[in-house]
């Protein structure tokens, strides 16, 4: 993903458009440890992409910090705010893969990722999550960062991606299989599955 601050197109506008389709979905995870299944919601709201796409790190830039994150996020779709006006920060790299990563969100979820539930913290990681997924797309290794709405249990929001590093964000945490990813359509209730796991069994509840 790595790009270093090419202004020959919008990265910002094209990363804000891809999340922005996302918005009439929710992704519905199943994953399945010693014989037992849990399902995650995966779902996207305007005012997450600021976190999500790491704008909050630019710190430097008034157009992003401490602005209403909603506001923000019409404004980058809208190209009022533009790749070219961020990468004035001196922190644009701590962002800049977090854009690339959320155009190939739905490619992402598309493959057979690992996922990991949160079980301890670990003291060189003052991140905080529920679930990550490790994936890899056009040869590139990443995570994603999946956080639990307080309101709304067993529903997660996308916090954080990056690219793999020396620091594996799995260790003393759980590894899940997964066993099906669902994309569905929160207005016509259209369902499109993404993935299957060949040793995937529905639990029938009766």
């Amino acid at each position: 993903f790595i790009r270093r601050c090419k202004v020959d197109s919008d990265l910002l506008k094209e990363s804000s458009l891809s999340f922005n389709a996302l918005l009439n979905y929710r992704y519905e995870v199943v994953l399945g440890k010693k014989g037992k299944q849990e399902e995650i919601r995966i779902v996207f709201e305007k005012s997450d992409f600021h976190h999500f796409a790491g704008l909050h790190k630019l710190t430097d830039l008034q157009k992003v910090h401490k602005r209403k994150a909603q506001t923000i996020f019409e404004e980058c779709l809208s190209g009022v705010i533009s790749f070219e006006d961020i990468c004035k920060s001196d922190y644009i790299n701590k962002c800049e893969i977090r854009l690339e990563i959320i155009k190939k969100f739905e490619d992402i979820m598309s493959q057979p990722n690992t996922y990991v539930r949160f079980n301890k913290v670990d003291p060189q990681s003052k991140m905080k999550w529920k679930y990550h997924l490790e994936f890899m797309v056009d040869g590139e290794e990443g995570y994603i960062f999946l956080d639990e709405y307080r309101s709304c249990p067993g529903t997660y929001m996308c916090v954080s991606c990056f690219n793999k590093g020396t620091f594996n964000y799995a260790n003393n945490q759980v590894r899940m299989t997964l066993l099906q990813t669902k994309k569905v359509d929160i207005d016509t209730g259209e369902v499109v599955i993404l993935y299957t796991n060949p040793s995937y069994t529905q639990v029938v509840n009766i």
